[in-house]
């Protein structure tokens, strides 16, 4: 009987009044019920996605989180650019589903074995810098949780896994703006560089001519000489240069191998800095050359950030051209399909897209850069797309 009234609400009035009482009472319990799992989901969706960019979640007895991982450049396990950019809730970005969040421990396990470069403009350097700091003060700390001093802006609101590792810490403005103007500067002083062709002082500002294009340092934590190294090029006419020597004379800077080389660059050519001696199509071209000559190498391309529109300076052209510069990569990687596996790319410039205007920008200390959590989302969607081409 309580199923058939469970079920047949209109029929009530035909039952006894005890029934009626039965069949409200049955109702009501299982519209509770209902109510009760509507609420537990919400509290679990809304847990689920609002974590820290860097989990927290590690304590210090842990090891880092098994990865589990295709082949060497395996092109069969390769997340879709369209799925790449994952979410913002709040200030936190969130990865797509079949991507992580590493945090401190886990980007030091992965780093440390790897000799890696990074070329590109300040964008690039910033992103390369904070990612320095996070290994190298990872490698001499014990894991513990703490906040962040309440010293923290509203848009870079991050837990660290390690005592030492505070945003005042990894977003130093003297320790990632090494070699800009007014900043400390630091010249590769390793003596096996000393004979490079590598051109170390800046050339194309002549304000900045005191300071040096090349970083090279030791990767931190690292029982195997892996050196962590980074190259100016602003232009696309630098990063020609570079990849024609490098095909030329093999590997320029002298180091005694690259795991990984980064390219980050892009938007002094969209704010026409460059002139027009620069080719894409030449880059492009040669980077695929590069690729296949040196097929042990993994190398990602990392889409170009936006120019902030508020700036008194801004041209709504700067941002069309990076919008033109970022599809033609997205063209030449579907074009390219028959490129080597260890060419990949990031598409970093999409997933920071809806931080980048008006209000909604986590501003930098320039048009061009960004506040901390975009250069995390860098940073990790770097890594994971390293993870995807390389053995861990």
């Amino acid at each position: 009987m309580w199923v058939v009234k469970l079920f047949g609400e209109n029929r009530a009035h035909h039952y006894p009044m005890e029934d009626q009482m039965v069949y409200v009472r049955v109702r009501n319990r299982n519209l509770f019920l209902l109510f009760i799992s509507c609420v537990i989901l919400v509290v679990l969706h809304e847990y689920s996605f609002d974590m820290p960019l860097i989990s927290s979640m590690q304590n210090k007895d842990s090891s880092p989180t098994s990865l589990v991982v295709p082949p060497p450049f395996s092109s069969s396990y390769s997340l879709p650019l369209s799925k790449q950019k994952g979410e913002w809730i709040g200030n936190s970005w969130v990865p797509p589903s079949d991507w992580k969040l590493y945090n401190s421990t886990e980007l030091l396990s992965f780093y440390e074995s790897k000799s890696i470069l990074y070329i590109g403009d300040s964008t690039c350097r910033r992103t390369a810098l904070v990612l320095y700091e996070i290994l190298d003060q990872s490698s001499s700390s014990s894991s513990s949780l703490l906040t962040n001093n309440n010293k923290t802006k509203a848009d870079d609101s991050y837990y660290q896994p390690h005592t030492n590792l505070t945003v005042d810490n990894i977003d130093n403005p003297d320790l990632i703006n090494v070699n800009r103007s007014k900043y400390p500067t630091e010249k590769c002083n390793k003596s096996k560089y000393t004979n490079s062709t590598i051109d170390y002082r800046m050339t194309m500002d002549n304000a900045n001519n005191n300071t040096f294009a090349f970083l090279c340092r030791d990767m931190p934590a690292s029982k195997n000489n892996h050196e962590f190294l980074y190259l100016k090029s602003n232009c696309w006419n630098d990063l020609e240069n570079f990849l024609t020597r490098e095909l030329e004379s093999s590997n320029i800077t002298g180091a005694a191998k690259y795991d990984a080389i980064v390219i980050a660059q892009g938007v002094h050519e969209a704010t026409d800095m460059c002139g027009d001696e620069g080719s894409l199509s030449r880059v492009w071209d040669k980077l695929n050359g590069y690729a296949k000559q040196n097929e042990d190498i993994a190398i990602v391309w990392r889409t170009t950030g936006w120019v902030d529109d508020a700036d008194p300076t801004f041209d709504p052209a700067f941002n069309d051209n990076v919008e033109n510069f970022n599809q033609y990569a997205f063209d030449e990687m579907e074009d390219r399909n028959m490129s080597p596996n260890n060419l990949g790319i990031v598409d970093w410039g999409g997933a920071i897209r809806s931080r980048s205007y008006g209000a909604e920008r986590i501003k930098g200390d320039t048009r061009e850069h960004y506040g901390l959590s975009p250069r995390l989302v860098s940073i990790q969607m770097i890594t994971n797309k390293l993870q995807e081409m390389m053995n861990a």
